[in-house]
């Protein structure tokens, strides 16, 4: 998806990558603005996740921001850790579901 709108995904990459990456991005003003919020596993989920949200400066090309956020696991070298495809995603729906607010998810 090609895109200059806010988008979020679900990353599995290390924190420290996950700024390194972000924060790289503004400085080539690629971003304007970003969130993350750390999401412990849930009984119904796999592994420990981070929910992101990306504010883009300029038109953006989602694969290519799946390509960038690939980061090598020492743990099983031939996996990388990466993010989920991207959503379009407007900042206060993104937090009303991070925090997990009942009467938003019901809706």
């Amino acid at each position: 998806m090609r895109t200059s709108k806010p988008i979020s995904t679900i990353s599995y990459n290390t924190q420290e990558f996950l700024i390194a990456k972000c924060d790289e991005l503004i400085r080539n003003h690629k971003i304007s603005d970003y969130m993350f919020i750390n999401h412990f596993a849930e009984a119904d989920e796999k592994k420990n996740h981070i929910h992101l949200w990306l504010k883009p400066n300029t038109l953006l090309d989602t694969m290519d921001l799946q390509n960038y956020f690939k980061e090598l696991d020492p743990n099983n070298p031939t996996k990388p850790l990466k993010c989920l495809d991207f959503r379009s995603s407007e900042v206060d729906d993104w937090i009303l579901y991070n925090e997990h607010y009942e009467p938003y998810l019901a809706s």
